[in-house]
């Protein structure tokens, strides 16, 4: 029994032997401690960052030619030779020269062309002088009648459809006519009344004052009237009787 425990007890201090001093031992010779030094790099070495190269425009140089100032260049000219400066022309275009260029090129002259109407109506004033020297300024009678019976004829055909003619007994109305030389009617004015005691703000007498109106616009011409004679007949006065449409 006691040899028992004895070979207990070596066989435990044999295990704590191989445990704690063998054991170790092998590792420490197996295991070698390597001094590494290591030098500390950055992150840009370790991962370098790559940049987008800065974009450049292409740009064209274009060569400028080389600009000579030609006022202020000076020429190195021979004593011997003087230089005369050639004296500055002004030339004026005016509108009467520009029109007087147009009219050469057309073979027109508005001077020529003003004389002749010139001309013209001085022989049509001499005609007309004659004219009045021999027959007189004044109208005939049967010049005067053919007026008064132009105007009577385009008077009644408006007096006829408006009125009754009894209805106007004792109205007459006196008017002023100026006539162009060719006998249109210029304007017609009223002039006093002929019946005193016809009213202005009388209707009657205002309608045949209208139809006398009208009797000119309808007929606006007097026909038969001898220009030589104008000066007698471009004024004249009417009178309007409707006693006399009977």
């Amino acid at each position: 029994m006691i040899r028992g425990f004895l070979l207990s007890v070596l066989l435990h201090s044999f295990l704590w032997v191989i445990l704690f001093f063998i054991i170790p031992n092998i590792f420490y010779k197996q295991t070698r401690i390597i001094d590494v030094s290591v030098d500390i790099i950055s992150l840009e070495e370790l991962f370098p960052v790559v940049l987008p190269e800065k974009i450049v425009k292409d740009e064209k140089v274009v060569e400028q030619p080389e600009i000579i100032d030609k006022i202020t260049e000076t020429l190195t000219l021979p004593e011997n030779i003087e230089v005369k400066e050639k004296p500055l022309i002004k030339t004026v275009i005016t509108e009467e020269s520009i029109i007087q260029e147009e009219e050469e090129e057309e073979g027109f002259n508005l001077d020529s062309m003003l004389a002749e109407i010139k001309a013209a109506q001085d022989k049509e004033r001499d005609r007309l002088a004659s004219e009045r020297a021999k027959y007189g300024n004044n109208l005939t009678s049967n010049e005067k009648s053919a007026v008064r019976q132009q105007i009577n004829n385009c008077w009644s055909n408006i007096v006829n459809k408006l009125f009754n003619i009894e209805e106007l007994e004792g109205i007459k109305v006196k008017i002023l006519v100026s006539l162009y030389e060719d006998g249109n009617v210029l304007k017609v004015k009223q002039l006093d009344t002929l019946t005193p005691y016809m009213k202005i703000d009388n209707i009657l007498y205002r309608q045949v004052v209208d139809s006398v109106s009208s009797t000119f616009i309808r007929c606006n011409k007097i026909i038969g009237l001898p220009k030589a004679k104008y000066d007698s007949w471009k004024d004249f006065e009417f009178i309007f009787d409707p006693n006399e449409l009977k």
